[in-house]
């Protein structure tokens, strides 16, 4: 498999929004509200969107459901920016139904997490990347996610880096290991490091990361990330730490409200006009009081 993917990653450079998935008051696909979602995360000037990703209910979603929200944001994208395509599943053939969907679609990208039904090796894991990697013929980001899987070390992704294929790593781990992949495994224009945590997103951009998805703050509030990366570039490290400080406040103040971050942000989304705000059991649907301190929040941070 030959890719130039250079000039992919160059495109790549700032912030990728973890897209969430506008549901309707049943539980379908919003499709106006992904339409206008995408349109928003692309005029703010997102470098990449990303749906069906973990704020995308990605596990949770229909495939008929999937394959909607793949070809609707492609369509709305129109080549404007890359897209990535989530396609976690629980093995290789089932990854690779995904990722066939994902390329007749028009992705440019591939994302997936190790599968996480068994317990795994790290070997198992790079056989398994190896595999996708070759077998969909697609650029592949290695997402690491302590939450969801066995989480490789810097020594297991630098393994990984090498895989014909690969092309970065999302990491959402801790800022330690954030640390050691910016120094050790990222490498220009061959294999990029993504911070994946707002909470040290600041801190990240300052040991030189150019790299983020951004799921809660991308979705909500996505010209506050595609500034701070501004900022980053041009050496404002005080305003750097300024932005950084109001996303920490956001989150801080939104993420305890309701019983999953995630469900917070669909419900924030859903005042804002995309979607009925509407999670995917097991995740709850806010109502009542806690919808209406989410507005609280988004009003006291004129977010509305």
């Amino acid at each position: 498999m030959v890719h130039e993917t250079s000039g992919l990653l160059q495109r790549l450079r700032g912030m990728t929004v973890a897209m969430a998935t506008p549901l309707d008051r049943e539980g379908a696909v919003d499709r106006d509200g992904l339409q206008r979602l995408t349109q928003r995360i692309v005029d703010q000037g997102a470098a990449a969107v990303f749906p069906l990703g973990w704020t995308g209910e990605q596990p949770a979603l229909l495939s008929d459901a999937r394959r909607e929200v793949i070809e609707r944001v492609v369509r709305v994208v129109d080549g404007r920016v890359p897209v990535i395509c989530g396609i976690s599943e629980q093995s290789l053939p089932r990854a690779l139904v995904e990722a066939d969907v994902a390329r007749d679609a028009g992705a440019d990208v591939l994302l997936a997490t190790p599968p996480f039904s068994y317990p795994l090796t790290g070997d198992m894991i790079l056989d398994f990347f190896a595999g996708l990697a070759s077998k969909s013929q697609m650029p592949i980001i290695l997402y690491n996610n302590w939450e969801a899987h066995k989480s490789l070390t810097p020594a297991e992704i630098e393994k990984a880096s090498r895989i014909p294929g690969m092309i970065g790593v999302k990491d959402f781990s801790d800022f330690i290991q954030l640390q050691r992949l910016l120094a050790n495994v990222h490498r220009e224009n061959e294999f990029i490091v993504w911070a994946a945590e707002e909470y040290v997103l600041g801190p990240a951009l300052y040991l030189g990361a150019r790299y983020s998805m951004l799921g809660g703050p991308g979705n909500l509030v996505g010209d506050w990330g595609v500034r701070i990366h501004e900022c980053a570039e041009q050496g404002q490290w005080i305003e750097v730490a300024q932005i950084h400080k109001r996303i920490l406040a956001l989150c801080d103040a939104l993420y305890p409200i309701g019983g999953s971050p995630f469900s917070v942000v669909k419900a924030a989304l859903g005042i804002l006009g995309f979607g009925a705000g509407n999670a995917i059991p097991p995740l709850p649907t806010l109502q009542g009081e806690e919808l209406a301190r989410v507005q609280e929040v988004l009003t006291r941070f004129e977010i509305l």
